[in-house]
C-alpha cells in the first residue's frame, strides 16, 4: 500500500427541490496520514520511535433551508487496533 504524508478525498452530492427552498447532500471521502512518533516538546523522551499510517472513512449527511441545517457526520477508522496504553484501557487504530 501506498501512502503520502497525508491525502483527503471528498465525493459528494446535493439536491435542490423543487420549489428550492431545501438542499440535501450526501458525501463520503478517505483520509490517510503518516504519524510519527517522537520527542515531545514537554522533555519527556520517546523510546522505539516509529511510523505508522492512519486510515479513515468520512460520511456525511445534510439537509439545509433559510430556517436551520441538519448535519450528521462520522469517521470510521480502518486498520487495526492495538493497545498502546499502560493501563491497557485505551485502544488506538493504526493501519495495515
Amino acid at each position: 500500500m501506498l501512502l503520502t504524508e497525508r491525502t483527503a478525498t471528498r465525493v459528494g452530492y446535493r439536491r435542490l427541490n423543487g420549489d428550492r427552498s431545501w438542499i440535501f447532500g450526501l458525501n463520503a471521502g478517505y483520509d490517510s496520514r503518516l504519524l510519527k512518533s517522537g520527542d515531545a516538546d514537554t522533555g519527556v523522551n520517546v523510546t522505539n520511535k516509529r511510523t505508522v499510517g492512519f486510515q479513515q472513512i468520512a460520511l456525511n449527511a445534510e439537509t439545509v433551508s433559510n430556517s436551520w441545517t441538519l448535519n450528521g457526520y462520522g469517521l470510521i477508522p480502518l486498520g487495526r487496533r492495538r493497545r498502546v496504553t499502560p493501563t491497557k484501557k485505551a485502544r488506538v487504530f493504526i493501519g495495515p
